[in-house]
């Protein structure tokens, strides 16, 4: 995916929240992968050492928060990023959309939001995607969305590219048309949700993040924050008693 892939994203993510600024960047520009983490850091280094000539708005108040974070591959990229720890910045959280591959290794010590789905997509596993990033997570600061896709899912197909103005380049996972249209607004209501928490933390709860699964429309979505924990199934993630896992 290149940066004008996102276009409709971004302006979701303003259109929610009017201070936010959403940078799409491609840290590996004209390749398929995305996930090296050192790319990632160079590009965003040098977006927050300039930001106050590339933005307007920032050109006389800097920003108090920086997010980062990706889309499939790029999200791995952020959370590469994260383990190198050589960004100028402090991150203020982490942004996961469905962010693959996520291995064990991989952990977010940041406040996270991860939004994912409960099957293959595009051929990504859940597994190995959102669910696991937020599994990786604090446990004080971590959200996961996740959308049930049910039967209109397939292994080549699904919504793994909804995040795109325009689904897969490669035309695998079309991804386009309601579920995108849905998925933007989502996304920039979760963003926004998610920058009230970090400003003001006793806002980091179920209840805060509810409001996003009934403001955004019918669709079926399920919610783990913080000390939920989330174990996969043939049906998706669900909640389990971190108890009876001891």
């Amino acid at each position: 995916m290149s940066v004008t892939e996102y276009e409709e994203l971004g302006k979701s993510v303003a259109r929610r929240d009017p201070s936010a600024v959403a940078i799409i960047i491609d840290p590996h520009r004209g390749f398929l992968t995305k996930q090296n983490g050192t790319k990632f850091t160079d590009v965003v280094n040098a977006i927050s050492k300039d930001i106050s000539n590339l933005v307007d708005s920032c050109s006389e108040t800097k920003p108090q928060h920086y997010l980062i974070g990706g889309h499939s591959e790029g999200g791995q990229g952020a959370v590469e990023a994260l383990k190198i720890n050589q960004l100028v910045f402090p991150p203020a959280g982490f942004v996961g959309l469905a962010p693959y591959k996520i291995t064990p290794d991989l952990k977010i010590s940041i406040p996270s939001l991860n939004i994912g789905f409960s099957k293959m997509s595009c051929l990504v596993c859940p597994c190995e995607a959102a669910l696991a990033a937020y599994s990786n997570s604090d446990s004080s600061n971590r959200v996961f969305y996740q959308l049930q896709t049910n039967n209109w899912n397939f292994v080549t197909g699904g919504p793994h590219c909804s995040f795109a103005d325009n689904g897969c380049t490669l035309g695998i996972c079309p991804g386009k048309g309601n579920i995108s249209e849905w998925m933007h607004d989502f996304v920039g209501q979760t963003v926004h949700l998610f920058l009230e928490a970090i400003r003001v933390p006793d806002k980091f709860d179920y209840n805060h993040f509810l409001s996003a699964i009934t403001t955004t429309g019918p669709r079926e979505v399920d919610l783990f924050v913080n000390s939920d924990v989330a174990v996969m199934t043939k049906q998706g993630a669900i909640k389990a008693d971190p108890v009876a896992l001891r």
